[in-house]
């Protein structure tokens, strides 16, 4: 099949183009797994620190002896410090912002990321994968254009070797 060439270089095109995407969806993918993991490690850290916390305040709390249980009074200048030590002994250490903590990760990982790689680093990084992609891309083009070319001119070939084919049939009819 004459075509055969201009099919294969689609399919490579495309086999090519995947590979570039697939290259990138998996960069984007450990990217954001990484995130993912250093979100839970940060989280995994106030949590230990608010449990720290929370276990300094239940020491202080019990220690300067603010339970009112068992028919114990507080001292009134102790009052407002056993107030805050209850508050904080009795919050949920699972209930830190996660929000809070997934944009600072964010940003630490974004500054931690360009600090290192200067900005010529990263423009050339990308000039050369959308240089890659053009590149390739341009050359299939270019391919398939002369392809073409070369099968219109054998058509238009054909066609003048039929005229030609005609015109001598009618000079020798008419010699």
């Amino acid at each position: 099949d004459p075509s055969l060439p201009y099919v294969l270089s689609l399919y490579l095109q495309l086999a090519i183009n995947i590979v570039l995407v697939a290259i990138v969806l998996y960069f984007g993918y450990v990217f954001v797994r990484t995130i993912n993991a250093d979100i839970n490690h940060k989280l995994a850290l106030y949590t230990a620190d608010a449990l720290q916390e929370i276990s300094l305040c239940s020491r202080e709390y019990y220690r300067n002896k603010c339970s009112l249980e068992d028919g114990h009074h507080r001292a009134p200048a102790l009052e407002l410090a056993c107030t805050a030590w209850s508050k904080c002994m009795n919050r949920d250490p699972s209930m830190i912002g996660k929000s809070q903590i997934t944009a600072e990760t964010i940003a630490d990982i974004v500054n931690g990321f360009f600090r290192p790689i200067s900005w010529k680093s990263l423009v050339f990084m990308g000039a050369m994968f959308s240089g890659s992609l053009v590149a390739t891309n341009m050359g299939f083009l270019s391919y398939r254009q002369s392809y073409a070319n070369s099968a219109h001119n054998e058509v238009r070939i054909q066609k003048l070797e039929h005229t030609i084919r005609e015109k001598d049939s009618l000079i020798e009819r008419y010699q």
